[in-house]
């Protein structure tokens, strides 16, 4: 089977320096990768701010891509959700990421709704499908999916009839947690498709750099990274950069030849891995069209 060609989407978060500089550099250049979507996270420990604002605006003025707003629910009520909603697709996001959020205890503790809340994701992914719906404008909603069980899930099977809750619920799409094995992510891929869901599939793919802070991210959200991936970049003091996006350009190449096309980079607001691991997985006639 001859590879398919890659569409890539990008997530990006609010700066957090008084200068957009970097984060402008990092959407500029991935457009020029023809990258079609970037990603807005909703702001440190799910609040809106003024930061993830601004940013969805500046995203819709440079990106050159459709822009999609993060969007959590835990902790609010839903006047404030929708309101939020609203107020992200007024600033030119075309799509909500829309996430339950983890609680203040962590993200593998239970969820507890507002009392003025929603009580699941799905209910959640309802509500905004309607209140887009009145909108009379496209609007892409994305969810989330978990190749290796969300922490707080106790089975995969559990987490399928999630996400087919979601989809029955008016999602359009979903993209991966990271994931660093390959094979897990062509054994979920399986699964979500025996399940009967539907959902457009983006493999979410985050360059291993700096391996210390990506192995202590991984570890809170129950994703492993293989023994041999952490032994590369430790051995690799020298070039840690061009270890980390070999590593993924090999992931992604592996997950492309099986039928897989569409990767969701999480940049962490760096430019260079993630232009680096752009280019070497489009090609250049992709690159034109």
């Amino acid at each position: 089977m001859n590879p398919s060609s890659v569409h890539l989407s990008y997530e990006v978060f609010p700066a957090r320096e008084p200068s957009t500089a970097a984060l402008d550099h990092v959407m500029t250049s991935m457009a020029d990768h023809q990258a079609e979507l970037v990603s807005v996270t909703f702001g440190a420990g799910g609040t809106s701010s003024a930061r993830s604002l601004d940013t969805v605006r500046r995203a819709a003025e440079i990106a050159r891509c459709r822009v999609a707003a993060h969007l959590t629910c835990v902790g609010r009520s839903r006047a404030e959700v929708l309101a939020t909603a609203e107020r992200l697709l007024d600033a030119g996001a075309s799509g909500l990421v829309l996430l339950r959020g983890d609680p203040p205890e962590g993200m593998s503790a239970p969820y507890r709704a507002h009392r003025n809340g929603f009580a699941s994701t799905s209910e959640f992914v309802g509500a905004i499908r309607d209140r887009a719906d009145q909108r009379h404008e496209p609007v892409k909603i994305v969810v989330s999916g978990y190749p290796e069980v969300h922490p707080s899930s106790p089975s995969l099977a559990h987490d399928l009839d999630l996400l087919a809750a979601k989809e029955a619920a008016g999602a359009d799409s979903f993209t991966t947690q990271m994931c660093f094995d390959a094979d897990t992510v062509l054994r979920y891929r399986d699964a979500v498709e025996r399940r009967g869901i539907s959902l457009e599939m983006s493999v979410g793919v985050m360059p291993l750099i700096p391996a210390d802070r990506i192995a202590l991210m991984a570890r809170r959200c129950g994703t492993r990274i293989p023994d041999h991936l952490l032994e590369q970049t430790t051995v690799s003091t020298e070039a840690p950069e061009a270890t980390a996006t070999e590593i993924a350009v090999d992931f992604i190449e592996r997950l492309r030849r099986e039928g897989l096309n569409r990767f969701h980079l999480y940049t962490l607001n760096r430019r260079d891995p993630s232009v680096a691991i752009a280019s070497q997985v489009c090609e250049p006639a992709e690159l034109l069209t």
